[in-house]
């Protein structure tokens, strides 16, 4: 959350995150379902429980500036629900990581929730996986009339 919080004041527009399915159901902001990188554990969040998902590493390296390292307070996976609600009026666009129609039902189960339909976009570079985005949405009450 810092990390999104620290890049709103440096003027982004919108946030740009990825998500993925916990064990137990849960959609988390992360890049990658193996966490080596990110916590130093060679484990899948798509395995894990959210409770037993171990705290981001305290300090990471920035991939795009060699040499630059961040380091954070808040360790926690941040979950989309919390990301949604830090963030209520600021769009988001979320890439869905696996193509996999839990994860794509939750995404758009929690922005329907949050009745962000109108500031978030999602979807995935597999064809495959934005054509099930889209029957979701189809399928939903995100459809307005026009």
């Amino acid at each position: 959350m810092q990390a999104f919080h620290h890049a709103l004041n440096v003027g982004t527009d919108m946030l740009e995150i990825d998500c993925q399915l916990t064990k137990d159901g849960y959609v988390v902001v992360a890049h990658d379902n193996n966490l080596q990188r990110l916590t130093g554990q060679n484990i899948k969040i798509s395995n894990t429980l959210l409770k037993d998902l171990p705290l981001i590493k305290a300090v990471l390296p920035v991939d795009f500036h060699p040499g630059r390292e961040v380091q954070g307070s808040d360790r926690r996976i941040p979950l989309l629900r919390d990301v949604f609600q830090e963030f209520p009026s600021i769009p988001i666009n979320i890439d869905i990581k696996e193509e996999n129609d839990r994860l794509i039902k939750a995404v758009s189960d929690l922005v329907r929730e949050n009745q962000r339909e109108d500031i978030t976009v999602w979807g995935n570079f597999r064809h495959t996986t934005v054509k099930k985005c889209q029957n979701e949405v189809s399928g939903s009450l995100w459809q307005k009339p026009l």
